[in-house]
């Protein structure tokens, strides 16, 4: 999970900073830079390596994480989930039995 932190949040280099991000991370209102949606933030850098990290910090949250699946439609979502969660369980019991 991204995080990403502005320590500055107006002046004409920091404001290039939403045309910069190739994920449109960043948005201006009244002239001034804010984080519209960090999930979105790939952690490519390249709003730190043109403003430095004086300006926007980025960082991966190590706690956190974003999972996310698609399926053919044969399936919901949720069943799918579902079966992938109950498939993991049975081979984590049988690796912990073979122990």
């Amino acid at each position: 999970m991204p995080i990403v932190t502005l320590n500055a949040d107006s002046g004409e280099d920091v404001l290039q900073l939403e045309q910069i991000c190739p994920k449109k991370v960043f948005a201006v209102d009244k002239k001034k830079l804010k984080v519209n949606d960090a999930k979105e933030c790939s952690l490519c850098m390249s709003c730190v390596e043109y403003a430095g990290k004086n300006v926007v910090q980025v960082e991966a949250d190590n706690k956190n994480f974003l999972f996310t699946f698609e399926t053919d439609g044969s399936l919901s979502a949720e069943k799918t989930l579902k079966t992938a969660v109950s498939i993991m369980a049975d081979v984590a019991n049988n690796f912990a039995k073979m122990l």
